[in-house]
């Protein structure tokens, strides 16, 4: 049985998990389980404090711990970089090669997270074009290196000094 031979809504929990990722410090590629967490309370930070008078104190916290500013817009950053990528990559790998977008977003995907099932067929695989595989190498270097120190390498400014 292929991994095709699944339910749709069971593809895209595979996908979704695979987004995800493992825990901070695995080895395991994703935006980690614990980035996401602050993702998830700074929505309902943000939701509580329409309720709350402005005066109040309402800081993300995860296990008691305030997580500073910067913290949340680094992980947010990050977050829009991975989004971002995926489905760029995404599109440009359907464009290059005619596969369908969820075989262009489980590749992404997989590559970025440098884990995960594949929704293409060894065959098809070996036969993407250059440009697709070179998209599936950028990824897995940004998905082990880290996306935003990747971009930092290619950012003049930071090169310069």
């Amino acid at each position: 049985m292929g991994i095709m031979e699944f339910s749709t809504p069971l593809l895209v929990i595979f996908l979704s998990v695979m987004f995800i990722g493992g825990s901070l410090g695995s080895t395991s590629g994703g935006l980690k389980i614990f980035r996401f967490t602050v993702l998830i309370k700074l929505l309902k930070t943000k939701v509580r404090s329409y309720s709350l008078p402005e005066s109040a104190v309402n800081r993300v916290t995860v296990d008691g711990e305030i997580i500073s500013y910067e913290s949340i817009r680094t992980i947010s950053v990050l977050l829009f970089a991975w989004i971002s990528f995926s489905f760029m990559s995404s599109l440009l790998m359907m464009v290059f090669d005619g596969i369908t977008f969820m075989q262009a977003l489980s590749s992404s995907i997989s590559a970025l997270g440098n884990m995960g099932p594949l929704y293409l067929s060894g065959e098809a695989l070996v036969n993407l074009s250059s440009g697709s595989k070179i998209l599936l190498i950028l990824g897995m270097l940004a998905g082990r290196l880290e996306m935003l120190p990747l971009l930092a390498i290619f950012n003049r400014s930071v090169t310069k000094n």
